[in-house]
């Protein structure tokens, strides 16, 4: 057994925080459009008005390979985000070729809502269906790697989903300045392939 294939967590993160950046506010606004209709039908039903939400794009400056504590505390022009962590790796198998892992990847996500709490809890539903869309987009569920053709790696689950609860931040001393945020993590099995 060659010994010299690379494990690749970093690579598959920044390969997956590529995909993000370069396919992620297309996916949005095939969201935004879907969801309109539906919401004008839900509130009509409730004879509310449509609150009209948007999804509000994220800016590449806003994308993360790896994990990012203090953007809980960051400014509101730092939401919504995106970081990218892969941080396990098992190998799953060997051949003349090379080695394969199955790797535990994290794609999380903050959106904020200056408005209210259904805003912010509809932007991270939507916000998660994007970019499950862009991880799945190609028929063989294949993420390019953007600097070496010797690793393949391949989605080969669907994603575990999580949301959290909604949280509130206040922005300066008045009581009524306040804005809400939501967090959202698809967790994926990535079979990555490295060749010797």
């Amino acid at each position: 057994m060659d010994l010299t294939a690379s494990i690749g967590l970093e690579r598959v993160q920044r390969a997956i925080a590529t995909l993000m950046m370069l396919n992620i506010n297309d996916a949005l606004t095939t969201q935004e459009a879907i969801w309109s209709a539906r919401d004008a039908a839900y509130f009509s039903a409730f004879g509310r008005t449509n609150p009209n939400w948007t999804l509000e794009r994220i800016s590449p400056d806003n994308i993360f390979s790896g994990i990012i504590p203090s953007l809980i505390d960051s400014p509101p022009e730092n939401y919504p985000n995106i970081c990218v962590i892969a941080y396990a790796a098992n190998p799953s198998g060997s051949s003349d070729w090379g080695e394969r892992y199955l790797q535990a990847v994290e794609v999380q996500f903050m959106v904020k809502s200056l408005t209210d709490e259904e805003e912010v809890n509809a932007r991270i539903q939507r916000t998660l269906e994007a970019a499950h869309s862009v991880l799945i987009s190609d028929e063989n569920r294949r993420i390019p790697d953007f600097e070496d053709s010797s690793i393949v790696p391949q989605i080969s689950s669907m994603p575990a989903v999580e949301i959290s609860g909604v949280f509130v931040r206040h922005l300066s001393t008045d009581p009524t300045d306040r804005s809400f945020y939501q967090h959202g993590t698809l967790t994926y099995r990535i079979e990555k392939f490295s060749t010797y």
